[in-house]
């Protein structure tokens, strides 16, 4: 909802503000709101290692989605409806999935596939309002949907950095870098008041939303995620409904129960089966109430269910349970 509503305001903000500028200022905006609680972790439990796979993925988390796809959306918006855009945006959904199963080895059950399938074409169905501009505008979103699908995979695998401090990192790293390059490229800077209002937008469209969204994706994998992400466009229908007097047709309550059933496909899917773990060393918020976290603690160990984050091994386990592609279960099918 957070992200689906940030098209159109990003919109009319483009009247006035250049594109990087204005990915400076919804970047920098998720890092002032991220911040308190970035230094409070680091300061309870700070990062002391990284490994090569985590940083790899870490940097290129931060770029794909903290500067290539930002930039790439708000150029597109300048040719192409905010509708149209919102509506572009599910593209990042199969691009997502694709990503994920071809190279980052989360598996895709068949009947996640059909539910990714389904939700595909709903957004299909509900961009039926009229005739949409295929041109650069939708290459350009287009572009930022495999972007945004590159950062999705890559932030769901980072085992070692949480996602507050990873997205305050991404806020603070590329809202700097867009905002130097904004005031090379432009010849004044926008109106206090529009100034505000972005950083406003991105701290909460852009920073509430990505916590949550990493979150999700860490637990149930990014493609899964993102096939709950994918309701974005729907809640700005349902906003232009409410809010500006449109009309609703057959096609968008046609669309929506598609979306609702397939998501409830996705839910009730059940993957279970012997697999082995092999043996890492990684920190991470885990609690003790589950089949992978059964380590002692040299100090007073918290209960077993309240979640915690310290570097810890996890020895080679055979087992077999229900499970999702977390970043525990990234294993070969």
């Amino acid at each position: 909802m957070l992200f689906g509503i940030s098209t159109p305001i990003s919109k009319l903000l483009l009247a006035e503000i250049h594109p990087f500028m204005l990915a400076a200022l919804f970047y920098l905006g998720t890092a002032v709101v991220l911040l308190p609680g970035s230094v409070s972790l680091q300061v309870k439990s700070p990062v002391k290692h990284l490994s090569a796979s985590d940083r790899r993925n870490l940097w290129g988390s931060l770029f794909f989605g903290g500067m290539v796809g930002p930039v790439l959306l708000l150029y597109g918006l300048r040719y192409t409806s905010a509708t149209d855009a919102a509506l572009l945006l599910n593209l990042e959904t199969p691009a997502t999935a694709a990503l994920a199963f071809i190279f980052f080895k989360e598996h895709l059950s068949k009947t996640a596939l059909m539910a990714n399938a389904g939700i595909l074409l709903a957004g299909i169905v509900l961009s039926f309002q009229g005739a949409p501009n295929f041109g650069i505008g939708a290459m350009l979103i287009a572009g930022a949907c495999r972007a945004w699908g590159l950062d999705n995979n890559q932030t769901a695998s980072i085992h070692s950095v949480d996602a507050i401090r990873c997205t305050f990192l991404k806020g603070a790293i590329f809202g700097s870098v867009n905002l130097l390059i904004a005031l090379w490229l432009m010849s004044a800077v926008p109106p206090w008041r529009l100034v505000l209002t972005a950083l406003v937008v991105g701290a909460i469209c852009y920073g509430i939303s990505i916590v949550l969204y990493i979150s999700a994706a860490r637990e149930l994998g990014a493609a899964r995620s993102q096939m709950i992400f994918a309701s974005a466009p729907f809640f700005g229908v349902a906003l232009a409904q409410l809010f500006m007097g449109e009309a609703l047709y057959g096609f968008q309550i046609f669309s929506t129960i598609l979306l609702l059933g397939m998501l409830l496909l996705l839910y009730a899917e059940q993957h279970k089966h012997l697999h082995e773990h092999r043996p890492v060393r990684h920190d991470h918020h885990h609690a003790h109430d589950d089949q992978h976290h059964g380590h002692h603690h040299t100090d007073e160990t918290p209960g077993r269910e309240v979640a915690h984050a310290h570097e810890h091994q996890h020895p080679r386990l055979r087992h077999r349970h229900m499970h999702l592609p977390d970043v525990h279960h990234r294993h070969e099918h």
